[in-house]
């Protein structure tokens, strides 16, 4: 009897384990897709940012980079605020302990915030050269 007590404790105990393990995967997944969401945006304002560099205005007109990162970032995103929203709701749930998180989702989460500061410099860039 005993025997058959502990073999109902270890399966619990791996139900448990194995929800726990499910959750993580939905929040890092998660995670992931707006990392690679950000990381592809990202390079796309990059190369948008170099064209702005050596065409300025031009760039908004003619530059390919600069139309695709506008088209994928308005497709990603309504706006910068929205951008700014997605990023933060992750990293407060990640602080609540409301997102379990590892060493590597947390690093995930810092370089979604590098790369939400880079997109947004490249729209306000964009935006300056339109005005000037």
């Amino acid at each position: 009897m005993r025997f058959a007590g502990t073999a109902s404790a270890i399966v619990i105990g791996l139900a448990i384990a194995s929800s726990t393990v499910r959750a993580q995967d939905k929040a890092a997944t998660d995670v992931r897709g707006l990392y690679s969401d950000l990381a592809d945006i990202s390079g796309m304002a990059n190369r948008c940012e170099e064209d702005l560099k050596n065409f300025a205005k031009r760039a908004l007109e003619e530059s390919p980079a600069c139309r695709q990162f506008s088209r994928r970032f308005g497709e990603r995103f309504s706006d910068r605020a929205s951008l700014l929203a997605e990023v933060a709701a992750f990293t407060d749930r990640s602080e609540r302990g409301e997102l379990a998180c590892d060493r590597q989702c947390v690093e995930m989460l810092r370089k979604c915030e590098e790369m939400r500061i880079g997109v947004t410099y490249v729209l306000d860039y964009m935006d300056f050269v339109k005005e000037f």
